[in-house]
């Protein structure tokens, strides 16, 4: 936008100011409130977030032992068609925030929602790993173009 309006660019600060305002409005929503109590706000979320990245991503949302949020990080980046799911640097996390339970999502770069193969089996390793803390994964979402896949309600893991 800077480029392209080369004369008078205070208004793309100001585009971008109120930009991330709502970015932080939006995530606010979801800070201190209950894991399960507003899904439609955690799915815009992860939608607002990862849509159209050109890389995958893996976000976590940690939630404590009553199941109120109270943490979401970048776990990882990876090049397009591909994110290293690294439990070792997921559950430090969760131990370090004393999480009892975790929510993840990661983008598909190619558009498609659907799981892959390697999506799944690693999100059921993950969920007995974690059973193994004291911790529930409690779903995993994949990010597409036009729409958020819910692992756990296609009953896959």
């Amino acid at each position: 936008m800077r480029e392209v309006s080369a004369i008078d660019s205070h208004w793309i600060e100001a585009f971008v100011v109120v930009r991330q305002l709502l970015n932080d409005g939006f995530k606010e929503d979801l800070l201190r409130t209950h894991i399960g109590s507003n899904r439609d706000a955690l799915v815009r979320h992860f939608y607002r977030s990862l849509r159209g990245l050109p890389e995958e991503r893996l976000i976590c949302v940690f939630a404590d032992l009553e199941g109120f949020i109270i943490g979401e990080e970048i776990l990882a980046d990876g090049i397009e068609g591909l994110v290293t799911l690294s439990s070792r640097r997921i559950f430090r996390r969760a131990l370090n925030l004393n999480a009892r339970s975790l929510v993840l999502a990661h983008n598909h770069p190619s558009g498609c929602a659907r799981p892959s193969d390697a999506d799944i089996r690693d999100t059921c390793l993950l969920a007995e790993q974690a059973r193994g803390l004291g911790i529930v994964v409690e779903d995993h979402f994949v990010v597409g173009r036009k729409e958020v896949v819910s692992m756990k309600r296609g009953g896959l893991f």
